[in-house]
């Protein structure tokens, strides 16, 4: 019953959209901070599921932050002012490789982690 309501709540803090507010941010303030949030909390979110043994929750909520972005960014986007900025591609092929791109440091820190519990 624990497990099933620590992935619930790792799950429900991946919903979140940190992808759409990571591209907002860039658009708005021509700044880069806003995938600090979207890099560090996805990573915090993947060793505490993987340390606790929750590791579909990890994967699920990484599916459903990219499907709550999307809906932001195809909803709330501006029209078409966020296609030019994220040259060549448009705002949601841009959410589209951050959201991969992502998944990188949180396989990187997983593998980590499992590493050391093997060893422990």
């Amino acid at each position: 019953m624990k497990k099933i309501v620590i992935s619930i709540v790792i799950i429900a803090l991946f919903c979140f959209p940190y992808a759409y507010s990571a591209i907002k941010t860039d658009f708005a303030q021509a700044s880069m901070i806003g995938y600090i949030p979207l890099i560090g909390v996805s990573i915090i979110l993947s060793v505490i599921g993987t340390t606790l043994k929750c590791t579909p929750a990890v994967i699920v909520g990484n599916i459903a932050s990219l499907i709550v972005s999307y809906y932001f960014v195809s909803h709330y986007s501006g029209g078409d002012r966020w296609d030019g900025y994220f040259k060549p591609f448009d705002a949601t092929i841009t959410l589209y490789i951050i959201s991969i791109l992502n998944i990188i440091p949180q396989l990187i820190i997983v593998l980590l982690v499992k590493r050391r519990m093997r060893r422990s």
